[in-house]
């Protein structure tokens, strides 16, 4: 009788080079022929393969272990987060450090942006410091001690010009690995800061005096009712922005400040330099 050709298991992968890249998880071949053929993966491929390494067990944990080494920090990234999710002391022990930097990888960090006042308008502080040659590990969270209530009057002028330049430089919040999420971060502290009752109003901002903005037809272009003709310019501004406050129209509204004053929170990139590990504690 002729023999019944094997059929494909859950745990198999594509043996080296015998056929095309892999994309599921149902592939031929083993472990042997995974661990042949993952090198010669592009990072799409490798993400594609990644999730069927856990169904080869403890072989497949030693696989991700050897994986948080590989070339790509997006290879990496999931390497640690499939090892995170894995009951396993081995798994704890690997990762323990964070993720492994090489030089080369790219951060994104997310700054604050401060504001200051000339007395007559507000300004943005956009000038953020120059990344500086550093030894040792990043961390996703930024740790700032909590900002105690100053005496303002009480201080000499070289005090109050030294605390008022600090004030005016960017704030580091957060650095992750993954764009994506930098956005979204940077995003969120941007509307969670327009909405903060100590930020001043959008048009008392020294934007107004720089640019030519056209309200009507801004409103127009974001579908909102226009601005009555006979008021003043800056107080249609200014009822437009509590508008959108009332009305919860926080997207609206911070488009409104990034097409006019700017961001309250940017995303800036570093090239790390050294080999390191970088923390995780909240997201990449």
């Amino acid at each position: 009788m002729a023999k019944q050709p094997k059929q494909p298991q859950n745990t198999d992968v594509v043996l080296g080079n015998q056929t095309e890249p892999p994309i599921s998880s149902a592939i031929l071949g083993g472990l042997e022929g995974l661990q042949q053929r993952f090198p010669h993966l592009d990072v799409v491929q490798k993400l594609a393969v990644m999730p069927s390494i856990l169904e080869l067990g403890e072989p497949g944990i030693d696989l991700l272990i050897a994986i948080l080494h590989d070339d790509s920090i997006a290879i990496r990234s999931q390497a640690y987060q499939s090892l995170h999710h894995i009951d396993s002391e081995k798994a704890k022990s690997a990762i323990s450090m964070g993720i492994p930097l090489k030089p080369g990888d790219t951060l994104y960090c997310v700054y604050e942006i401060p504001f200051g006042y000339d007395d007559e308008t507000y300004y943005l502080c956009n000038s953020i410091p120059e990344a500086t040659a550093r030894v040792g590990d990043y961390t996703d969270i930024i740790e700032h001690s909590s900002s105690e209530e100053i005496d303002w009057e009480s201080l000499d002028p070289e005090e109050f010009d030294a605390l008022m330049e600090e004030s005016e430089i960017p704030k580091l919040i957060s650095q992750h690995l993954l764009r994506e999420t930098a956005e979204e971060t940077a995003e969120l502290l941007h509307q969670q800061y327009i909405l903060d009752r100590h930020t001043p109003n959008l048009f008392e901002f020294d934007w107004v005096r720089m640019i030519e903005f056209d309200m009507n037809a801004w409103c127009a272009a974001n579908g909102l009712p226009l601005q009555q003709p006979e008021q003043d310019w800056w107080e249609m501004g200014h009822q437009l922005v509590e508008e959108l406050k009332t009305q919860q129209q926080v997207e609206l509204l911070s488009k409104l400040w990034k097409d006019t004053a700017g961001r309250l929170a940017v995303i800036q990139e570093q090239s790390v330099n050294h080999n390191c590990y970088f923390k995780v504690t909240r997201s990449l």
